[in-house]
């Protein structure tokens, strides 16, 4: 795989919590958990969100102190690997809560 710049991996998670807002925006935990299309699409999501992260350097995940990047990489493997075990209701959660957090903090950090 070529090598990208990290702004363009921070890019790319901005623009998968920006896909997930537009999914969820207006719905409820319970029409998102019985809506599998609706799951899978977010699942895709966040797995992209981790896999980005995942090839982050050192240097940008410091430059966004408190950002669980770890964890962020954690849900990726966990959604890729362990797919039939997965909690949706607390994917809904770190989807409507965590995400946007990430955001937020993505943004004000400056990286792009």
């Amino acid at each position: 795989m070529p090598s990208r710049p990290d702004q363009d991996w921070v890019q790319d998670i901005l623009e998968e919590a920006d896909l997930v807002a537009t999914a969820l925006a207006g719905r409820t935990q319970s029409e998102f958990l019985s809506d599998p299309v609706l799951q899978r699409a977010v699942l895709h999501m966040l797995q992209t969100m981790g896999e980005a992260a995942g090839q982050l350097s050192d240097a940008t995940m410091q430059a966004v102190p408190g950002v669980p990047w770890q964890q962020i990489r954690g849900m990726r493997n966990r959604i890729v690997h362990a797919y039939f075990g997965l909690d949706m209701a607390a994917v809904w959660l770190t989807a409507t809560t965590d995400v946007p957090h990430l955001a937020i903090q993505v943004r004000a950090s400056g990286l792009v």
